[in-house]
């Protein structure tokens, strides 16, 4: 069987163990309280793994010549997105947390379809309907999320920045729909494994399948809801940005030395724009309009950035994804 970093242990410790035991961290360990314990796990979770994820997407755009001068992208993008948050904070137009967090989730389950797609190629098999059962493993919960009584997703925002709609009707109603696709999922997987055997591609879809309904269904707090959700995300990404680096760079043919730039650019651009939230961050202050437009256009480039920069229709992909069989 073919793991993406070139072995299990790899790719477990990479793609799958920091999530785990952020969800065994944020549950049973770390509690939500003004301790020193509890600071350090939200600047490891919002700031180096969210918020300097970010900025390791420099290393294959902007600091790479060859690639930027492939797209005129990498000009008007940010000229984009900062007039457009610019307008949306100055003129105090609603739903702008909401953009936030839907564009932040779509982008993390795109990260989970992507991988799985990964083992799909490794295995030289497509399955089809397993991409589907991962869209709803992942989507349901958060949309189950929405209907919940009891507190959901506010970290930095308050209530009336996220729509909600607590009903318990409906909450029991689609939680039951879930299950009803969990169970169906399972059941395909069953009857999979009977004809071939892709543990990678299961454990690809069974991960994120966890990861999100134990979020999203039993999640109390905003550190139960979030900080897994993004420790597994940020992590994956080190590692994948390492491996494509590795493969497409000169510079750092070196997998360790790829790495290590990585890990210290994130550690570094997560540190400043914790500062910046801190204490300049507050999407309700029209007057701050110039630095949310700045604060959010590393962020929404970047989730357009790597649309285009994963795709096997890029220009790198037959080097980073050699190893595949098949295509």
């Amino acid at each position: 069987m073919t793991w993406i970093l070139g072995t299990f242990r790899k790719d477990f410790l990479w793609l799958y163990f920091p999530g785990l035991a952020a969800l065994v961290l944020s549950f049973f360990v770390i509690m939500p309280s003004p301790s020193t314990a509890f600071w350090i796990y939200t600047f490891v979770a919002l700031q180096f793994f969210d918020s300097g994820h970010v900025y390791t997407t420099l290393w294959r755009t902007y600091l790479n010549p060859e690639e930027r001068r492939r797209r005129r992208a990498y000009i008007f993008a940010p000229v984009f997105f900062f007039l457009l948050f610019w307008a949306w904070a100055y003129f105090q137009m609603p739903g702008l947390a909401a953009c936030i967090i839907y564009a932040t989730i779509f982008h993390n389950v795109r990260q989970f379809f992507g991988i799985h797609k990964w083992y799909q190629r490794l295995n030289g098999n497509h399955v089809k309907w397993a991409d589907y059962f991962l869209y709803f493993n992942c989507f349901m919960p958060f949309v189950i999320a929405h209907f919940r009584t009891g507190p959901v997703w506010n970290y930095d925002y308050s209530e009336q920045d996220i729509f909600r709609f607590p009903n318990e009707v409906i909450y029991k109603t689609f939680l039951i729909f879930y299950f009803v696709g969990i169970t169906s999922w399972l059941v395909y997987e069953i009857l999979l494994f009977a004809k071939r055997r892709e543990g990678n591609r299961f454990l690809s879809i069974a991960f994120p399948t966890v990861l999100y309904g134990v979020c999203f269904i039993c999640g109390r707090t905003a550190a139960e809801i979030v900080f897994p959700l993004v420790i597994a995300h940020g992590v994956s990404y080190f590692g994948l940005m390492s491996l494509a680096l590795s493969k497409t760079q000169k510079r750092f043919s070196n997998l360790q030395i790829g790495t290590a730039v990585v890990l210290l650019t994130a550690l570094g651009f997560g540190a400043i724009e914790g500062v910046f939230e801190e204490y300049y961050l507050d999407l309700s202050n029209a007057t701050l309009a110039p630095l949310i437009a700045l604060y959010l256009t590393p962020l929404f480039c970047h989730y357009y950035f790597d649309a285009f920069l994963w795709k096997k229709t890029h220009p790198e992909s037959i080097k980073i994804y050699a190893n595949v069989s098949g295509h």
